[in-house]
């Protein structure tokens, strides 16, 4: 598919470029490239009764999550509540969050991530996903020293207690 910026581009349902990390299934939809920089657009699927990402935050990306299907619950600091379908929960840089998934069924949303500095790091820290049905086994706990590298390479930081 032409990823010119002089073109539209589609990419239907089930298509993209897929990785697996931390037990959620992310796909791009749009990345920097195409972007001219200017946002990455992410289709993230939470895996039924997943813990989610471990508190995290961005020193210069602002990230909008918008839930599709099902339910999660979102966390900043000690502050918490339920996101339905519908529900958009913006993330300024600089403001801790992450997300779990306390259901029994997966959860689908689109994040969206500016500027498109972060979407790469998916793709350096997670592992392709060559079945998006299931998920892979957790990383050993050596490598969350390296996954924690790789954020911090994208202008991430991961709360480290949450970590251990």
């Amino acid at each position: 598919m032409d990823t010119s910026t002089e073109t539209i581009k589609v990419v239907p349902p089930g298509e993209g470029k897929s990785f697996w990390l931390l037990g959620d299934l992310i796909t791009y939809k749009a990345v920097g490239e195409e972007t001219n920089g200017g946002f990455s657009l992410l289709e993230i699927t939470v895996q039924p009764e997943s813990s989610g990402p471990p508190q995290h935050w961005h020193r210069e990306e602002v990230e909008g999550l918008y839930l599709l299907e099902g339910e999660l619950l979102i966390e900043s600091g000690e502050k918490s509540f339920t996101a339905t379908p519908g529900s958009f929960v913006l993330a300024p840089k600089g403001i801790p969050h992450t997300y779990r998934n306390l259901t029994t069924s997966p959860a689908k949303m689109l994040a969206i991530i500016t500027p498109a500095n972060a979407g790469k790091f998916f793709e350096k820290a997670g592992v392709p996903a060559t079945d998006k049905s299931t998920p892979p086994p957790p990383p050993e706990p050596e490598k969350l020293g390296e996954l924690i590298a790789i954020a911090q390479e994208h202008n991430i930081e991961i709360n480290l207690p949450q970590m251990v």
